[in-house]
């Protein structure tokens, strides 16, 4: 498999800029692949980055090319700093990360539990959108644990406006009005992606979602936890709880 390779370096900032003198990390990302990869994402563990650079007050890590321009990044909810690379084969870019004021980025991935809208969970990023359904459709669509798409032709976020819309009646996101749609019946199916156990020669189908937990919103990437009932596979019961991630630029959600 081909991968990014990252090396640390540890420098200490030039006195001019701080009267403190803080330390920085410097990073050089390669790849060594013969195709781009186009905005890959970087991770690292931001305890390593905790270990050198230290913080004071209101200070937050900030990353910068190394034309000093700061690059969107974020701190997730599992401890990692990451941050978005663009490289040609075998280019290396080198980055830095130093002690700076909170930024504000163009979020470019979003997700959050959609009340409104018996109880949907979506998320999309600059790509895509999905939804997955929760208890409050049984009643009217019955059970369905499978995954919606939505196809977007734009690099915006739309959720929020795409539900309002629908919601007040003014468009329907079933129909395209220049961003894309929802176009997919998922009904008693897996739909774009879901999962479920095949034993003995038959797919177990679980309901809707019991609850979540939101655990990060953009805006490089949006997490969250979903728990379904037990399901009874073949006489045997089973807990069954999916993590949902979905990072800028990418097609796919990842799911655990």
């Amino acid at each position: 498999m081909n991968r990014l390779f990252v090396l640390f370096l540890i420098i200490a900032l030039p006195a001019m800029l701080t009267s403190c003198t803080p330390e920085a990390m410097q990073l050089t990302v390669g790849n060594p692949s013969d195709f781009d990869r186009s905005y890959e994402m970087v991770e690292i563990p931001v305890e390593d980055v905790q270990a050198k650079v230290a913080l004071t007050g209101n200070e937050v890590y900030v990353v910068k090319d190394a034309t000093g321009t700061v690059v969107p990044s974020q701190i997730t909810h599992d401890g990692k700093l990451i941050f978005q690379s663009q490289l040609k084969p075998n280019e290396t870019r080198t980055f830095t990360i130093q002690p700076g004021k909170i930024q504000v980025f163009e979020p470019k991935t979003f997700g959050r539990y959609i009340h409104e809208r018996k109880e949907d969970f979506a998320w999309e990023n600059d790509r895509v959108a999905f939804r997955i359904y929760g208890q409050a459709l049984i009643p009217i669509d019955g059970p369905s644990n499978g995954l919606d798409v939505w196809y977007k032709r734009t690099d915006k976020l739309v959720l929020e406006k795409w539900y309002k819309n629908d919601l007040e009646g003014v468009a329907s996101y079933h129909n395209d009005s220049g961003e894309g749609l929802d176009d997919y019946k998922v009904g008693r199916s897996l739909g774009a992606g879901a999962m479920a156990p095949y034993v003995n020669d038959k797919l177990w189908l679980n309901e809707n979602y019991v609850s979540y937990e939101a655990l990060e919103s953009g805006p490089l990437r949006t997490t969250f936890k979903l728990t379904y009932k037990d399901i009874e596979v073949d006489g045997k019961t089973y807990a069954e709880t999916r993590a949902f991630s979905l990072d800028a630029g990418s097609q796919l959600t990842k799911v655990i």
